[in-house]
């Protein structure tokens, strides 16, 4: 066997989103496609949260201080990413 050097999907995280556990705020910066919306699902699919994008060139802040801990998943165009919320 030979040691695995690099793994490749095809897919690369476009955006990035921290902190990551977060208690008040997440941020996500990236270039943002016109008219996308962010959104927040809890894991049992039903959708928290949705922010419309309305700078695609800035950081856009997302208060999360109203949503109970636990674990989300946030979604933006085609990528999604498991977020924790303390």
């Amino acid at each position: 066997y030979s040691n695995i050097v690099k793994v490749f999907n095809g897919k690369l995280n476009k955006y990035a989103v921290y902190p990551n556990p977060a208690q008040e705020n997440v941020f996500v910066s990236g270039e943002f496609k016109p008219l996308s919306a962010i959104q927040l699902v809890d894991l049992s699919g039903k959708t928290v949260l949705t922010q419309k994008i309305t700078d695609h060139k800035t950081v856009q802040r997302i208060s999360i201080n109203e949503l109970p801990a636990g674990v989300y998943l946030l979604k933006l165009e085609d990528q999604v990413q498991k977020i924790i919320i303390y």
